[in-house]
């Protein structure tokens, strides 16, 4: 009994005992990968040696950042996004608090130089309510007066 990868990855020789340590995830086609991480064999070789093998594989998250077994690794929560990413590189939306990837994150300028993280549901909201400001200010403009100053009366 091998493994599909048992060859390529540990070598040619009988393979006596074998330790590999991965992740499954899903392409974009759906499917599921197994991706090796780390892996350690005990492989009787041709001369009739028993050798241990130890490669390396290096893994790189959605985000492009090496992947670290021990360091955190967060889902992107937007409908149909497989991402998974560093702390590093993940956002918050600010309305409502969960997780989105770099490619899901749109910023929304509430002042002019500060952005806050908004996922695409709230970001397009705050686009409309905007809108809907700027429209019912110039229609109020005539009979209102809009100054920021407080009134010395």
């Amino acid at each position: 009994m091998s493994t599909p990868f048992s060859n390529n990855s540990f070598g040619s020789g009988q393979p006596h005992r074998r330790i590999l340590k991965g992740r499954f995830y899903a392409d974009a086609q759906g499917n599921e990968v197994f991706q090796p991480v780390e892996g350690e064999a005990d492989i009787i070789s041709k001369d009739k040696s028993l050798d241990k093998l130890l490669p390396h594989f290096d893994a790189f998250l959605d985000c492009g950042c090496s992947l670290d077994l021990n360091a955190p690794r967060f889902r992107c929560c937007e409908p149909g996004c497989p991402a998974v990413v560093c702390q590093q590189h993940i956002k918050y939306c600010q309305p409502c608090s969960k997780p989105i990837c770099p490619q899901h994150s749109y910023f929304f300028e509430i002042a002019p130089g500060q952005q806050v993280p908004m996922c695409e549901t709230h970001y397009r909201e705050a686009n409309r309510r905007r809108l809907w400001q700027r429209v019912a200010k110039i229609t109020l403009s005539p009979f209102v007066t809009f100054d920021n100053r407080d009134s010395s009366k």
